[in-house]
């Protein structure tokens, strides 16, 4: 349960709150494991984006070859092929992930760079530490642990970064990847306008969840913190595209498709595009820079 949820309604039932988080969040993580609707996510943003989210990334974590990389939450491998390419034919990198289906997917994906380097392994994140020693790793085997988009999903998160800490080498490091501030709100506010409830656990974890659960814990854990924040513009021009987009999402709503249709159709004949916002923030934690 992400302590900022609480904290930032005091004036609410808490057992009341609570229940309604962990209900709404159990539902939305079924959803993020379709692995289609994953997937076509994913091109869209790729296919709409103003640059490269990828080479962002990448372009600012220096990875050494030889390393021995985990991935967390690796989805169907958008960015595995990347890790993979950095450590190298001598190192090493386990992507684990909750769904089955996109391990297969990454695989697949992953099968020109992966040589025999490559390890998959099929867990939620509060199941991490038996799931690693269940394929014969001991902790302090890693040197970085990398996780985009999906940390929010653990159901401890306090306790899963402990855990995954605690795999690492003692000069290891942390790199956490997730949305901040005003994510996704041009989109966000249409939907709204045209009557979709954006769940309480979407609205956090898209907002909030990276500046309320995860910088305190790492600056409290960590010696040195870099933060690297950028803003990229998914720009939409034609009305199916973003219909698109919003099915795949975990917050489509159905009944209210004519109302957001009609909006967004005002929109695009007002400004020939729509432009949604991505702002992504970039943890990067380690103990010594030397």
């Amino acid at each position: 349960m992400p302590r900022g949820i609480l904290n930032e309604a005091p004036h609410l039932d808490g057992i009341w709150w609570e229940d309604k988080i962990m209900s709404e969040k159990e539902n939305i993580i079924h959803k993020a494991k379709k692995t289609e609707l994953l997937k076509k996510r994913i091109n869209q943003n790729k296919s709409f984006q103003r640059f490269d989210f990828l080479k962002w990334i990448f372009d600012r974590i220096k990875i050494e070859p030889g390393s021995k990389i985990i991935e967390l939450c690796s989805g169907t491998g958008s960015q595995t092929s990347y890790l993979l390419d950095k450590a190298g034919k001598c190192g090493q990198v386990t992507a684990v992930d909750i769904s089955s289906e996109s391990i297969e997917i990454l695989k697949a994906h992953t099968k020109e760079v992966a040589h025999s380097n490559l390890v998959t392994v099929v867990s939620n994140m509060d199941n991490l530490e038996p799931a690693l020693r269940s394929q014969g790793f001991r902790p302090q085997f890693f040197d970085l642990v990398f996780c985009a988009y999906g940390l929010y999903y653990s159901k401890d998160v306090s306790n899963t970064l402990k855990v995954i800490k605690s795999w690492l080498k003692p000069k290891g490091r942390i790199v956490i990847i997730g949305p901040f501030g005003p994510n996704n709100r041009p989109l966000f506010n249409v939907l709204e306008q045209g009557g979709v409830k954006i769940p309480i656990f979407v609205k956090y974890t898209s907002g909030e969840f990276m500046v309320k659960d995860v910088i305190p814990w790492i600056t409290d854990n960590y010696q040195v913190t870099h933060i690297n924040t950028t803003v990229n513009q998914i720009i939409w021009n034609k009305i199916e595209d973003i219909i698109e987009y919003w099915e795949n999402t975990t917050f489509y709503d159905s009944d209210k498709l004519p109302i957001v249709k009609k909006l967004i159709d005002e929109h695009l004949y007002k400004y020939q595009s729509f432009v949604n916002e991505k702002h992504i923030m970039m943890i990067e934690a380690l103990h010594d820079e030397k």
